[in-house]
């Protein structure tokens, strides 16, 4: 019988909590459990609801030895997100420290968790953290370059940082990321009472170098891709649709689901707009939604793309110790 086998034979047998709690951490501990018998452990209601913000935390700590963290993700993401509900401060806390760990990995799993329970956008006081931490969570909020409007909002306190050192490094990574993100960086930055120091100085004044700089850009119209590119442009585009069409008729030849088939097809006319059987003309409606994507993400090399990649795991222990030999 396998370690697995031996929790579903508890919960058959409605054994003590307990003893439940720790044959199920020996499952989950045992490298010979399979990664679907894993991934059901933290579903099943009589399972997951032992697993409490401790083994969470070590449940964190062994996929990551393992190197198994990013296939557990999704998991310890929707545990954690469960545990908020009950203990809220102490789950966010938790995130904070993984956010700012020299463990890529553990980084990567603090920012997904972030971005989902909406941290940015809650009462937590960074600046009550060291200057170390500050500096680590300035550089590893923004590493993966995704989700602005909820990393920016603590990401701008530490403007008001006592620690020079991290109004230096703050002023370093968000320029890269205003490159990125320029109008919404933009409006947040101006929308905010920031105290006045040197480093404030120096990214307002870039902002307006930015600003100049993309005004710029617009008016120059030989920098546009249809203008400067029109045969490549018409190409892509071209490209673009018919790969799109090429997918639909895969879907519908293939029999497979798809959105299509939430929608009623009619018959449109003239004017834009469709009739009825009873002579009724309706306007068309129309769903749009909007998304940040980084600007320069696109823009990278193969080798800059790959680099990008590395940078997400790097073990910064052993950026440290390089340094200091």
């Amino acid at each position: 019988m396998t370690n697995y086998e031996k929790v579903i034979e508890d919960i058959h047998q409605h054994v003590d909590e307990s003893m439940l709690k720790t044959d199920l951490a020996i499952a989950l501990f045992d490298e010979s459990t399979k990664e679907e018998e894993v991934k059901q452990l933290f579903k099943m209601y009589y399972t997951k609801e032992l697993i409490d913000l401790t083994l969470l935390k070590e449940c964190v700590s062994f996929f990551v030895r393992q190197n198994q963290s990013m296939v557990y993700n999704d998991e310890l993401c929707k545990r954690a997100c469960q545990l908020h509900n009950d203990i809220p401060k102490e789950i966010e806390e938790y995130t904070f420290y993984l956010v700012v760990s020299t463990n890529g990995y553990e980084r990567l799993l603090g920012r997904q968790l972030w971005d989902k329970l909406g941290i940015g956008e809650t009462e937590m006081n960074i600046l009550s953290y060291s200057e170390d931490l500050q500096c680590r969570f300035a550089i590893s909020i923004v590493q993966d370059f995704v989700s602005p409007k909820k990393r920016l909002p603590q990401l701008l306190c530490l403007f008001n940082s006592s620690y020079p050192t991290v109004r230096q490094i703050l002023i370093n990574v968000l320029s890269l990321y205003t490159l990125n993100y320029f109008g919404l960086v933009k409006r947040e930055f101006e929308s905010r009472q920031l105290e006045d120091s040197d480093e404030l100085l120096m990214f307002k004044e870039f902002i307006i170098s930015c600003n100049n700089r993309f005004n710029l850009y617009r008016e120059c119209v030989e920098l546009h891709s249809e203008y400067s590119m029109p045969a490549v442009f018409e190409i892509c585009n071209r490209e673009a649709s018919n790969y799109m069409r090429e997918q639909a008729e895969k879907v519908e030849r293939l029999g497979e689901p798809s959105f299509m088939d939430f929608v009623t097809k009619v018959h449109l006319g003239r004017g834009g707009g469709w009739r009825k059987d009873d002579g009724t003309v309706h306007p068309l409606q129309h769903i749009q939604f909007s998304v940040e994507v980084p600007m320069m993400i696109s823009s990278m090399t193969p080798l800059e793309s790959r680099e990008y990649s590395q940078m997400f795991f790097q073990d910064w222990t052993k950026i440290e110790n390089k340094d200091e030999k």
